[in-house]
């Protein structure tokens, strides 16, 4: 049974590549969803979890989100697994 404060083993790897990808991502949202104070708060996030390795993280969610298409409504995510 997973420990309830790391339930998959590398919950602070998922976490800080999900706050990456996600500081990388919200400047092509539309400026009402942009929440600068939100990106704020990830950033300081992310490097509090990530420490050393929140650069690299960043960086790779940004070339990560280089290859999407210019237009959020011309890709899905399937969450139905």
């Amino acid at each position: 049974m997973p420990n309830k404060s790391n339930i998959t083993g590398r919950d602070s790897f998922i976490i800080a590549r999900a706050l990456a990808m996600s500081i990388a991502v919200m400047p092509r949202l539309p400026e009402l969803f942009q929440a600068p104070s939100d990106r704020d708060d990830m950033l300081k996030l992310l490097f509090a979890i990530a420490k050393n390795d929140a650069q690299h993280e960043l960086d790779m969610a940004a070339a990560t989100v280089s290859y999407l298409p210019e237009e959020p409504s011309s890709f899905q995510i399937d969450i139905t697994r």
